[in-house]
């Protein structure tokens, strides 16, 4: 593993949520793409960002929760093999390692946030709506041979797969995402100080179908390399 660990640093962009709606919320406060529990990722980050309200008010608080996020994620990641099967991911490279193929994704997802006013982003979120300003993870997918030639650099896929670990050699991650920590990590909203960035971490999994080719579409989703 840790010649793998070594021999492969990815990056991953996110894509789109499982069927946001299209509405937006009908508040007197920002307006935010409601969410539902069809939505697992979605609603576990913002129950999470429920449970303290103070998580993002310091460094230290920001370290606390980080720790909290990446024990509770690993667990929800070990028993949902499809959690991210709505989320396109960027295939950047695909690197062999003593025989067997390795898929670099990459990604960073900005949700909307144009509705936010001055006034506005001093208050709270309304209940029920999304609170996510932007999700940025990093995988690194273990490939089936079969699919190799026909794994385009560049393009988005679909991705089934089992969860198998956090990585902590990650000393490239920086490139695209918001942290050189390999851990997940929480941070302040840059639009609005009640809205949370999440940055999951980077991620090893084993693909247990092939990958589907697919275009990022959602409207209320920015799909970027870069922050």
């Amino acid at each position: 593993m840790k010649k793998i660990i070594i021999g492969m640093i990815l990056l991953i962009t996110v894509g789109s949520c499982n069927q946001i709606d299209n509405k937006k919320t009908d508040s007197k406060y920002i307006e935010r793409n409601h969410f539902d529990n069809s939505q697992m990722l979605l609603s576990f980050l913002n129950e999470f960002t429920d449970r303290d309200t103070t998580m993002t008010n310091n460094n230290e608080t920001i370290k606390i929760n980080s720790k909290i996020l990446k024990k509770d994620l690993v667990e929800l990641l070990k028993n949902n093999d499809s959690i991210f099967y709505q989320y396109p991911i960027k295939l950047e490279k695909v690197t062999k390692i003593d025989g067997e193929y390795y898929g670099k994704f990459f990604g960073v997802n900005s949700f909307w946030v144009n509705d936010i006013s001055y006034e506005d982003s001093k208050k709270p979120i309304s209940k029920g709506s999304n609170k996510i300003e932007n999700l940025s993870y990093v995988f690194m997918i273990k490939l089936q041979k079969d699919e190799i030639s026909t794994l385009k650099e560049g393009s988005y896929y679909k991705m089934v797969g089992k969860f198998k670990s956090i990585l902590s050699d990650c000393q490239f991650k920086n490139l695209h995402l918001n942290s050189d920590d390999c851990n997940p990590i929480i941070e302040k909203g840059i639009h609005s100080p009640y809205l949370i960035r999440f940055d999951l971490g980077f991620m090893y999994f084993e693909s247990t179908t092939k990958l589907e080719l697919t275009e990022p579409n959602n409207r209320y989703i920015n799909y970027s390399t870069s922050l």
